[in-house]
């Protein structure tokens, strides 16, 4: 459910002139942009502008809001165009009864997300866990049938899923306990569907690595979208060859990054999405693991869920942010039904606060998850990315209108490094790729020759992050840089 409407309008600011360096602009490049920008929007009735922000407002036939702006934003010539929302007031945060218990939502935004999105109930979270309380009344809304890996049996069959020990259960509730029922606590996707996978007969909660994952891939092949699992162990070969099997399924699996304190090695672009805990002050919990292998940071200090017996309480540990980020990544699922693990997890990353050093770094990754930045993302997110590559004779980073082109090959690549497409510049040095979703993106050209440097530092590759609903430019200066020395090349390779 949502708080906005479609409005018939759309809003659109073509490129603008104080973004001319950020993107690497000759002027004649930018009258180019503006240009495209003016020839996209050809058809469509003009209803107001604003001279102070240089934004116009057209009609649309309400309900296509989203293809016409796609459209336009594929011109390469606009800083921004959505829809002309007719809002209410905003007041989404649900009626629970110890909702203000959960210091958690207010953290990441969780009110606002839900704004956007509160799930449906055929986007399953699997848990894999200690079993669940099955009578608990804020979660026998949404719950599909469970698995007991232990004993592979299906809980129509015979298997028993009750919670042995009680982390199930209160891991369950952080995902998606029932919201807006006037009682207990809300989960981060309350209108979810959920699914137990017990993994221990151990009244300690212990369980085998072979039986985590063997939950993993069982929820995969169920059909169920996010997989969590809130054991340590995360750094295990097999952890990723389940993470790997449920992406080939369609499913993203989660895992706790641990409770030691310690440093986690490993590559963050691997195929599992690993959650360390945080405090309200944004900063990391003291019991938390981090390092390369974590991607992200959610709540993890003395957190409130629900509990055995129909009860609840407060908790710490990495195991209680892994399922909220799960329950994140099934609103993501709701609001774009065919998006890929991959995406899911851009959209995740690309969302949250930074924690720590500024960027993604070594300790914090991308940061502290934030429901309403995600979902943002998810629904408004993406766009293009172009530029040019062409020779900088003054070494300046901007393409003057006497800089020839470069003629090469430019290949679109994504964070694990796969080609995602590739073209060639055109005869004025122009590429372009348009459509692209939420996502961190590299973009690399072919080297000319060992005589062809970049200038400013550049490199042959560009990274960028493309959230906004926009089309980003990535233009790269090249110099000539032959033995004897700087000389210009009047006819670029």
């Amino acid at each position: 459910p949502s708080d906005r409407d479609f409005s018939g309008r759309i809003v659109a600011q073509p490129v603008q002139l104080k973004n001319r360096a950020r993107y690497g602009l000759s002027e004649l490049e930018l009258v180019q942009a503006r240009t495209r920008a003016v020839l996209a929007v050809e058809g469509l009735r003009r209803v107001d502008y604003v001279p102070e922000t240089d934004e116009s407002f057209y009609e649309v036939p309400p309900g296509t809001e989203f293809d016409v702006a796609r459209r336009l934003l594929a011109s390469g010539g606009f800083e921004y165009v959505e829809p002309d929302w007719v809002v209410s007031i905003a007041d989404n945060c649900p009626n629970d009864a110890a909702f203000s218990s959960q210091w958690q939502h207010d953290v990441m935004n969780s009110c606002e997300g839900w704004e956007f999105e509160t799930g449906l109930p055929t986007v399953v979270v699997a848990i894999c866990d200690t079993g669940i309380d099955t009578d608990h009344p804020d979660l026998m809304a949404n719950r599909f049938e469970g698995y007991n890996a232990v004993q592979d049996v299906m809980e129509s069959e015979g298997g028993d899923i009750q919670d042995i020990h009680g982390h199930g259960t209160r891991v369950t509730g952080f995902a998606a306990a029932n919201g807006n029922n006037f009682i207990g606590v809300t989960g981060v996707g309350w209108n979810l569907g959920h699914r137990m996978m017990r993994v221990s007969e151990a009244t300690s909660g212990g369980a085998l690595m072979s039986v985590l994952t063997r939950a993993a891939r069982k929820a995969a092949d169920l059909g169920d979208q996010v997989i969590n699992v809130s054991y340590s162990g995360v750094a295990s070969a097999s952890v990723q060859t389940a993470g790997e099997y449920a992406r080939q399924r369609g499913a993203i699996l989660l895992w706790a990054a641990g409770n030691d304190s310690t440093v986690v090695n490993g590559a963050r672009n691997d195929s599992v999405l690993v959650v360390g805990g945080s405090n309200p002050t944004d900063g990391r919990w003291s019991g938390s693991n981090y390092g390369p292998l974590v991607d992200v940071f959610a709540p993890g200090e003395n957190v409130y869920t629900t509990d055995l017996g129909g009860g609840y309480s407060g908790g710490w540990g990495t195991s209680y942010a892994s399922p909220m980020v799960a329950g994140l990544c099934g609103l993501i699922f709701t609001v774009k039904p065919n998006a890929t693990p991959r995406e899911v997890e851009q959209i995740v990353r690309l969302g949250c606060a930074d924690m720590g050093t500024p960027g993604v770094d070594a300790e914090h990754g991308y940061g502290r998850v934030d429901v309403a930045r995600s979902l943002s993302l998810a629904t408004f997110g993406g766009g293009g990315i172009g530029g040019s590559i062409y020779h900088d004779y003054n070494h300046n980073c901007v393409r003057n209108n006497h800089e020839v082109a470069v003629h090469r090959a430019v290949q679109l690549l994504d964070p694990w490094g796969d080609l995602i497409a590739a073209v060639n510049t055109n005869h004025q040095g122009f590429y372009h790729f348009p459509g692209l979703g939420v996502g961190e993106y590299t973009v690399k050209i072919e080297r000319p020759s060992a005589a062809w440097y970049p200038t400013c530092t550049q490199g042959f590759t560009r990274t960028l992050r493309l959230t906004d609903p926009a089309s980003w430019v990535a233009s790269i200066g090249l110099i000539w840089l032959p033995a004897a020395g700087i000389q210009n090349k009047p006819t670029p390779e």
